[in-house]
């Protein structure tokens, strides 16, 4: 495939007008240093959210969302998608356990070896224990995604601060 060729008579150099958002203290631009001490806190239902900072802080995150609480400015890591998949496979992975352990159960109930059946029975009931905490665990994390992913929708309508480095 041929490259397309732009002439002289195709293009123009225009002036273009835009509009940066500076994050400023005490009326100067912000500086990384500063923006470092800002305390790292969740957003409240009423915090006030000023907008986004792209910077990587070693250590920590790559986007920060800036909001404030009462008079107080603090910093916010949002995590990228990828930390915010949440998988449900040790759920399924303790409901086979769960599904196993009953089997066991109903082989050794048949077998009528009391000895067989209560150690199948206390394995059955651990498993159930470990069921129920997985899932506790899967829908805690869930509720967390979840939270997380609605903050990030509203953080990216607001707008991109600048900070000096």
């Amino acid at each position: 495939m041929k490259a397309a060729v732009i002439t002289t008579n195709n293009a123009s150099l225009n002036t273009v007008q835009i509009t940066i958002q500076a994050l400023c203290v005490s009326g100067k631009q912000m500086t990384l240093s500063v923006f470092r001490q800002l305390p790292i806190s969740d957003p409240a239902e009423e915090s006030a959210l000023w907008g986004t900072v792209r910077y990587k802080i070693k250590d920590e995150g790559d986007v920060w969302l800036v909001h404030s609480f009462g008079d107080i400015l603090y910093r916010f890591e949002l995590l990228p998608a990828d930390m915010l998949r949440c998988s449900n496979r040790y759920v399924i992975a303790a409901e086979e356990k769960v599904h196993q352990k009953r089997a066991s159960v109903a082989h050794n109930l048949a077998r009528n070896d009391d000895y067989w059946l209560a150690r199948s029975e206390q394995d059955l009931k651990d498993a159930l224990d470990e069921y129920n905490n997985v899932l506790c665990d899967y829908e805690d994390r869930m509720e967390y995604v979840n939270g997380m992913n609605s903050l990030k929708q509203r953080a990216a309508e607001l707008p991109q601060l600048f900070i000096s480095i």
